[in-house]
């Protein structure tokens, strides 16, 4: 079977902190293999950039994630080049018929019209970036890899600590996983059967089509299959029943 291919396009001006590249690629081989991929800088020193502190040489950052550098000049003060330059090259990535789909990895919202723009000429657009990127700019993707929720997901799991911070953490985690057993109670309510009972296949393709974002990584799972996310996170909230006629699983409220 054909992989599809994917073109990652880094505004490394704003997508930068060496901890999410890894999540990032980790993601998008479930989509298809990374044949583009490139970081776009106005800036050669990394010191310059926001996480100075954990990298000094940005080539070598670079070659450690796979990543193709691209510099862009400034010409004026007002406009950011580098964003003008990554919209260049996606849309000259549309006449490639090879490339299934587009990654643009950036937390500049601005980029939406372009995403628009990719997808109305049939180009599948993943977004990626951290949670203060809008709602707008989610939507516009077919799907948004959320970056900083998958790596504190997994941070979670592993904290020993109990620090006021660490608290403060695993309540916004609770708060996050009760706000998605909402979720999950409202399509059961307009999908079950005589028996209260709703197929998982239909709560994971709701959820995935209201929600860009949506992945159960987000919440702390290693992975994103629906029956071992059920049993493990939301066992507490919901029943599951194997339906052995059509070789499926079902899924219902807790009484």
């Amino acid at each position: 079977m054909n992989k599809q291919k994917i073109a990652l396009l880094v505004d490394y001006e704003n997508f930068n902190e060496d901890r999410y590249f890894p999540i990032l690629k980790e993601e998008l081989r479930a989509y298809g293999e990374i044949i583009i991929a490139r970081a776009y800088s106005s800036v050669l020193d990394n010191s310059k950039l926001n996480n100075s502190n954990e990298d000094s040489k940005l080539n070598d950052k670079l070659k450690r994630h796979g990543l193709d550098p691209v510099f862009q000049l400034s010409y004026s003060k007002n406009k950011n080049a580098v964003d003008i330059r990554i919209a260049i090259e996606a849309v000259e990535l549309l006449q490639r018929g090879y490339i299934d789909i587009i990654c643009l990895a950036t937390n500049d919202s601005d980029f939406t019209p372009l995403v628009k723009k990719l997808r109305e000429n049939n180009k599948l657009v993943i977004g990626s970036g951290k949670d203060l990127v809008s709602q707008d700019y989610k939507d516009a993707c077919d799907h948004f890899i959320n970056v900083q929720k998958i790596f504190e997901a997994k941070e979670i799991l592993n904290e020993k600590k109990t620090s006021e911070a660490s608290k403060k953490r695993k309540a916004e985690k609770e708060r996050r996983l009760k706000k998605l057993v909402n979720q999950i109670n409202d399509i059961i309510d307009q999908n079950k059967d005589t028996d209260e009972y709703v197929d998982l296949s239909v709560i994971f393709n709701n959820l995935y089509s209201s929600n860009k974002e949506f992945s159960p990584k987000n919440y702390g799972a290693p992975s994103t299959k629906a029956l071992p996310f059920f049993k493990d996170f939301l066992g507490n909230y919901f029943d599951i029943l194997y339906n052995e006629s059509n070789n499926n699983y079902k899924i219902k409220k807790k009484q």
